[in-house]
């Protein structure tokens, strides 16, 4: 009969139920990971039903806004970029950065120095920071930001990056709707920088053309 276990015995118990929970630690956090993963992409889908809401209603000159942009007066005169601060504002008073809520949801990425979003970040941007509602060149560009921070893409034509970026667009082999025609002749060449707007393929996010000392300023139009 036998009065307890050898020391190998319980050195093997051990090293089993060590296994056992850092197997159940690498489930959990890839479920937390998930999870978060999962409620970003959720606040987003509000938030764009709303911005998209807010796009139909004042660029057909009707009054009203979404809570997104709270209790502004924001109306279809406003400009873009007075929409984005608002939403800014308005946003962050109504969600929290799944992966952080210490580090703000939405960013204005308008604002001097922004290079990189934070894991969880929404970043905002204007295609013409001056550009209202009802005009052709309105286009308000949402990035967001899971799996790690995320660097802003700062490539231009020509360099080695933008052959791939022009290769996962809807529309490759027109680049006038990619690159900025930063000098205006009607061609785009090397140097020039990418052209937010619609045809954008999904996972790039540009560094803004213009840029603000801070959140406070706002564009002479």
């Amino acid at each position: 009969m036998r009065d307890g276990f050898s020391l190998i015995e319980l050195l093997v118990v051990i090293a089993i139920l060590g296994i056992i929970a850092a197997v159940g630690l690498t489930v959990y956090n890839d479920f937390l990971d998930e999870a978060k993963r999962e409620a970003t992409f959720a606040s987003d889908d509000r938030i764009n039903r709303s911005i998209d809401q807010d796009y139909i209603s004042l660029s057909n000159d009707l009054s009203g806004t979404t809570d997104i942009v709270g209790e502004t007066n924001i109306n279809s005169s406003s400009n873009c970029y007075d929409y984005l601060k608002a939403s800014v504002v308005g946003i962050n008073a109504s969600f929290e950065n799944a992966y952080n809520k210490d580090i703000p949801y939405a960013v204005n990425l308008h604002v001097s120095g922004t290079t990189t979003l934070r894991e969880g970040q929404l970043g905002l941007q204007c295609a013409n920071v001056c550009s209202t509602f009802s005009d052709s060149s309105y286009f308000f560009m949402r990035c967001t930001c899971t799996d790690g921070d995320c660097e802003l893409d700062n490539f231009t034509f020509g360099d080695a990056d933008a052959a791939d970026y022009t290769s996962e667009s809807s529309t490759p082999s027109n680049p006038t709707d990619l690159f900025l025609d930063s000098d205006d002749d009607g061609t785009i060449s090397t140097g020039d920088p990418i052209l937010v707007g619609p045809d954008i393929p999904d996972g790039y996010c540009p560094v803004p053309q213009t840029t603000f000392s801070d959140a406070t300023v706002s564009p002479i139009c």
